[in-house]
Order: C-alpha cells, then structure tokens, then sequence
C-alpha cells in the first residue's frame, strides 16, 4: 500500500483469540485513517463508530487483487448510519476509511472517534 499524504495506515490484527478490536482515533480537515483487515468468505463483518462529530464517518472497501485502484464499496456511513453488519463474500483484504465530509473537511473541523471491527464466522 502506497502512502498518500494525510492518509495513516492501521493493520488490524485481533489478539489471539478475540473476534474484534477497538481504535480510539483524531482526525482534522481532509485527512483520513485505514485500517485493513484480512477476512475469509462467509465470514460476518461488523465495525461501528461512536464520534463526536456528526460529519464524521466510514466507508468499508472490499479490495480486489490489485490493491485499491480495484475495489468495492460495502458500505458507506454518510449515506447510511455508523454500524456496518454484512456476510462477506470473498476471502482476501478489507479496507475501512475513517474520514470527514467534505464541507466540515474544508473548514478543518476535528472529530475524536471510536472505531469498533469484528469479524466472525
């Protein structure tokens, strides 16, 4: 994964034995947090955000074979709601990006997050 400028990278790797893992997080203006995850098909996905600030929101990539410039979007909290429960249907990785909408971006607002990903079978 290539850096891009305001973007931080989180690989989410679970204790042994746990089923989730939780990530308390800042972010101001443009920028963003990713957090990638390997998942098998069939298994469930869910991630939640508790923010402090209503713009703030998270969008959930299944990525293709070529990294992100081949991708799906799963799922996408600003035009739904901040939980995310879905059967995944290809073993491989995940992305989750944690970002502002872009007027609350533009005028540099920060939000103060908890990002909750679980996955079971």
């Amino acid at each position: 994964v290539q850096a891009v400028e305001g973007v931080r990278t989180v690989n989410v790797r679970f204790a042994r034995g746990a089923s989730s893992q939780s990530f308390d997080g800042a972010i101001k203006g443009h920028e963003s947090v990713h957090y990638y995850i390997r998942a098998r098909a069939g298994q469930f996905m869910t991630v939640r955000l508790e923010t402090d600030l209503p713009s703030n929101f998270f969008q959930v990539y299944q990525l293709g074979p070529k990294g992100p410039m081949k991708y799906k979007l799963l799922h996408d909290s600003n035009s739904d709601e901040n939980n995310y429960r879905g059967q995944l249907s290809v073993s491989g990785e995940y992305l989750i990006n944690v970002l502002i909408f872009r007027e609350d971006a533009r005028q540099q607002r920060s939000a103060h997050y908890r990002l909750k990903i679980g996955v079971v079978d």
